[in-house]
C-alpha cells in the first residue's frame, strides 16, 4: 500500500493524526511522553523516520474515538449486537474512516469535538469491543506486525462523531462479575472503599516495577469486590498521576485480568458484608500465566543488549541529544541556574523561559519552541510583574505558551505536590497544544521544604523527585539555585545535585557563564543588563515597574558601568538588600540607611556620604535617578 514508512506517516498526517514512531514490528512507542510529543509537523515526521525508517506508524487518540474491534474476543459479534440496539433507540453511526488491523478486526474512527475528552477502556461497548481516546494510540495503516499489514478498509473521512457514542463513551463500564471467585456483588460501597485506598495510599510505580506494583494495586481493589471492568477504570486513571513511564495501553487488560484470576483471597474479602476472610486456594495450572504478568529477574530485560565497540561508535551521530538552546541546554535534560541574591537569577530564567515559549532564538542560538511551565515557588507576584514587562518590551509576541504555577510546592516531604505538578505540567501541553519543553523552578531551596541541602538523604529525595518530573512529562527541568561559599564547586548544597545535572549556568554582577557541560563544550559567557521597563501605574498613581534582560554585545559590554569604589559597594550592596524584594522599587537615602544599619549595625553612614555614594551610582550607571532623593536600580 505504501512504498516506506514515511509515506504511510504522512498519509496518516493528511488524514488527521499526530502520529510518532512504533519499534518495528511492535506496538512499543519508540520515545518517551509520546502522549505530548506526537506531531502534525512534517519537518519533525521526516526527522524521526529518517532516524528509524522501518518503524510502524502509531497515531494519538486523545482528540479522537475510536472503536476498537477484536474478533479473537468475539468483537464483531458484540460490535453488531451494539449497532442493533443503537438502531433501536434512533441512534445511528455517521459513516467515517475505518481501517484494518493486522489481526482482521477494524478501528473505527471518529473526531471528537474540540475540548471533548473521553477515557478509553477495555470492552466499553461489550466485550472485545474497546474504546481507545484520551492518552491512547493505534497503529495506523503501512504498519506491519509479523508481516501482517494495517491497511485502510475505506476512503471515507474521519467524520465527527454523534453525540449518543460521545455519551456511550464516557458513561461507566456496566458491572459484572470478573472470573474468579467471588463473595459479594459489586455495589456503591465496594467502588467508593477502592476509590478511598486509592486516593489515601495508592503506591508510586517507577521504571523496572511499573508491572509488579500495577498487579498489586488491581488486586487490593479486587478486595474491595469491584468488579473487573471498575478495576480497569480505576487503575486506568492511577496509571495516568502514579507510574512513570505509564503502562502500554494494551498491557493494562491483561495485568488487570490476571490479578482477579491469580488470588491469595476471595474478590470482596475486604468488604463489610463479605462472610468472614476465606482463604482461596491458586490454581496451580495458573501459575505460568500468573508469571507472564509479573516480570521475572531470570528473563532478559527489553532494551539491555550488548553492543560491539565499533557499532556503538557508529551511533555517535545518531544518539546525540536533541537541543532546546542548542549548545547550552538539551532536551529532556537537567540544568541549574545559580548565584548570588539579588544578580538576575530568576529575570534571566524568565527570559529564557519567553524565548522556548515564543520560538525565539535566545542569545543568537536556535531555540526549540515549545510550552514553559514556570513554578514560582517562593516570593510574592514579582513573577507577574516579571512577566507583564516580557509582554510590555515584547509587543510583537502575543500570547505565548508560558504558563505560571504559583505555589510553594513541596517535592521533598511525600508525593502529592509532584504528582499534582506533573498533572498541571500536562494539561499546559494540552492548552498549548504542543510538547512541554521547559519547568522551571524557583527555586530549590523552596521545593525541599525545610529539608536540608547538604543531607545525601534529603538531596537524593530532590534528585529522584526531578528525574520523575522530567520522565513523567519529557521536558527540560531547570532549577533556580543559590551559590555556595566556594564558587569553584558550583551550586551550594550536597554533590548528589551536581553529578545529576547536564549544565550549570553561575548568574554575577551582569554575566552569566556555563560552568558545567555534559557532553559539550561548556564555553559560554555572556554579559548582560537588567532593563527597567514601567508596566503601569498603582492604585496612588506612581509608576509601577519592573525589569528584563538585556544580552549585550561585545562593544555594549565595553560601554558597561565603571568599577566602584569599595565605599560605593557597601552601598551598592545596601540597595540590592533593601530592594530584595522588588528591584524595580523607588527608594532614597532612608531607606539605604536603613538596610547599611541592618547590614552591619557598627558602621555608621551620615546623610550626606549617602547622597554622595547614590548620585555618584547615578552617574555611573548602577542607578538610575527619576528625581531628587529618588532613584531605582538600573
Amino acid at each position: 500500500m505504501f512504498a516506506t514508512k514515511l509515506d504511510a506517516a504522512l498519509a496518516a498526517r493528511a488524514q488527521g493524526f499526530n502520529v510518532f514512531p512504533a519499534v518495528e514490528n511492535t506496538k512499543i512507542a519508540r520515545i518517551k511522553n509520546w502522549q505530548h510529543l506526537a506531531t502534525s509537523d512534517e519537518r519533525q515526521i521526516r526527522e524521526w523516520w529518517g532516524q528509524w525508517p522501518n518503524d510502524n506508524v502509531a497515531g494519538l487518540t486523545t482528540d479522537k474515538l475510536v472503536l476498537d474491534i477484536d474478533i479473537r474476543n468475539d468483537g464483531h459479534v458484540s460490535f453488531k449486537e451494539f449497532t442493533e440496539m443503537a438502531q433501536l433507540v434512533g441512534d445511528e453511526f455517521t459513516k467515517t474512516a475505518v481501517h484494518k488491523t493486522q489481526g482482521g478486526g477494524r478501528h473505527i474512527i471518529f473526531q471528537l469535538p474540540e475540548h471533548t475528552h473521553i477515557k478509553g477502556g477495555a470492552h466499553k461497548f461489550g466485550r472485545g469491543v474497546d474504546l481507545k481516546s484520551w492518552n491512547g494510540y493505534i497503529l495506523l495503516p503501512g504498519s506491519t506486525i509479523d508481516g501482517k499489514q494495517y491497511d485502510r478498509h475505506n476512503d471515507a473521512p474521519i467524520a465527527l462523531a454523534p453525540q449518543w457514542l460521545i455519551e456511550k463513551g464516557k458513561s461507566h463500564r456496566q458491572k459484572t462479575d470478573a472470573a474468579g471467585k467471588r463473595i459479594v456483588e459489586e455495589d456503591d460501597q465496594a467502588r467508593q472503599l477502592a476509590e478511598q485506598w486509592l486516593k489515601n495510599h495508592a503506591p508510586m510505580a517507577y521504571e523496572g516495577d511499573v508491572d509488579d506494583t500495577t498487579y498489586k494495586v488491581a488486586a487490593r481493589l479486587y478486595d474491595y469486590g469491584c468488579s473487573e471492568q471498575t478495576v480497569l477504570e480505576l487503575v486506568s486513571d492511577w496509571d495516568e498521576t502514579h507510574c512513570f513511564p505509564q503502562n502500554n495501553p494494551d498491557r493494562l487488560p491483561v495485568v488487570v485480568e490476571s490479578a482477579g484470576r491469580n488470588r491469595e483471597k476471595a474478590i470482596g474479602a475486604n468488604h463489610p458484608s463479605a462472610p468472614g476472610f476465606e482463604p482461596v486456594e491458586i490454581d496451580e495450572s495458573k501459575a505460568p500465566e500468573m508469571a507472564s504478568a509479573i516480570p521475572s529477574l531470570s528473563k532478559p530485560v527489553e532494551g539491555m543488549a550488548l553492543q560491539r565497540f565499533a557499532a556503538a561508535a557508529d551511533l555517535a551521530l545518531a544518539s546525540q541529544a536533541e537541543p532546546l538552546v542548542k549548545g547550552i541546554l538539551d532536551r529532556g535534560a537537567m540544568s541549574i541556574l545559580y548565584g548570588e541574591s539579588n544578580t538576575g537569577k530568576t529575570f534571566v530564567a524568565v527570559d529564557i523561559g519567553f524565548h522556548v515559549a515564543a520560538a525565539r532564538p535566545w542569545a543568537k542560538r536556535k531555540v526549540r519552541g515549545g510550552a514553559v511551565v514556570y513554578v514560582a515557588a517562593e516570593g510574592g507576584a514579582g513573577v507577574y510583574k516579571r512577566l507583564a514587562a516580557l509582554r510590555e518590551h515584547y509587543p510583537d509576541a502575543g500570547d505565548v505558551p508560558l504558563f505560571v504555577i504559583k505555589f510553594p510546592v513541596d517535592l521533598l516531604h511525600g508525593k502529592e505536590h509532584a504528582v499534582a505538578l506533573v498533572k498541571l505540567c500536562r494539561e499546559a501541553a494540552e492548552l498549548a497544544g504542543q510538547g512541554l519543553e521547559l519547568i522551571v523552578i524557583d527555586t530549590l531551596s523552596r521545593a525541599m521544604s525545610g529539608g536540608d541541602e547538604n543531607s545525601s538523604t534529603d538531596m537524593g529525595v530532590m534528585v529522584k523527585g526531578f528525574d520523575v518530573i522530567r520522565e513523567a512529562t519529557g521536558a527540560h527541568l531547570m532549577v533556580i539555585h543559590h551559590s555556595g561559599k566556594d564558587r569553584a564547586k558550583g551550586a551550594r548544597g550536597h554533590s548528589l545535585l551536581r553529578a545529576a545535572t547536564d549544565t550549570e549556568i553561575e548568574i554575577e554582577r551582569g554575566n552569566l557563564a556555563v560552568t558545567k557541560q555534559r557532553d559539550m563544550d561548556g564555553d559560554f559567557s555572556h554579559a548582560f543588563r537588567l532593563l527597567t521597563v514601567p508596566i503601569g501605574l498603582d492604585a496612588d498613581g506612581a509608576v509601577v515597574s519592573s525589569c528584563v534582560v538585556k544580552l549585550l554585545t561585545p562593544s555594549e559590554a565595553e560601554q558597561e558601568p565603571a568599577p566602584v569604589t569599595a565605599a560605593e559597594s557597601r552601598v551598592l550592596k545596601a540597595v540590592r538588600a533593601c530592594c530584595r524584594e522588588d528591584r524595580a522599587a523607588v527608594f532614597g537615602w532612608e531607606e539605604v540607611s536603613d538596610s547599611c544599619r541592618k547590614i552591619d549595625p557598627t558602621r555608621v553612614v551620615g546623610r550626606s556620604t549617602l547622597v554622595g555614594h547614590l548620585s555618584t551610582l547615578s552617574d555611573k550607571g548602577y542607578l538610575i535617578k527619576q528625581q531628587e532623593n529618588q532613584y531605582v536600580m538600573k
